[in-house]
């Protein structure tokens, strides 16, 4: 049986929080970040939120459980999160606040905050 998510978050606050609360529209006018639009951004959030309650909330009972582990080659982590990294990865999340020049999104830090605060909150193990 799939281990149920029981992580859920209010997109409309983080969105309010970005858009109105901190004026990122005002951000995304200027470089570097004028490449991304209110619409990119909150296609971003919803795309962060799925990734977080599909993929990464349903491993929070496994990794709770087996928890991580020292080892004298290194940490063993619960074998449920390696799929979750190479989705994480493959899904360029992890390049999304890095710079353009750099291979990533060059999305401003303010939306990395927002998307790192979905996945920790699904899975604080994951983070």
């Amino acid at each position: 049986m799939a281990e149920v998510n029981h992580f859920k978050a209010d997109l409309r606050e983080l969105e309010f929080e970005l858009f109105e609360h901190f004026r990122m529209g005002g951000l995304l006018e200027s470089k570097p970040y004028d490449h991304i639009t209110e619409d990119d951004v909150r296609m971003i959030l919803k795309e962060a939120y799925t990734f977080a309650t599909e993929v990464i909330g349903p491993t929070m009972r496994v990794t709770d459980q087996q928890g991580c582990e020292l080892t004298p080659d290194g940490v063993k982590v619960p074998q449920e999160l390696h799929a979750v990294y190479k989705q994480y990865y493959e899904s360029a999340w992890n390049s999304l606040t890095l710079g353009e020049e750099d291979g990533g999104q060059g999305a401003p830090r303010l939306l990395g905050v927002a998307v790192t605060e979905l996945m920790s909150g699904a899975n604080t193990a994951f983070s």
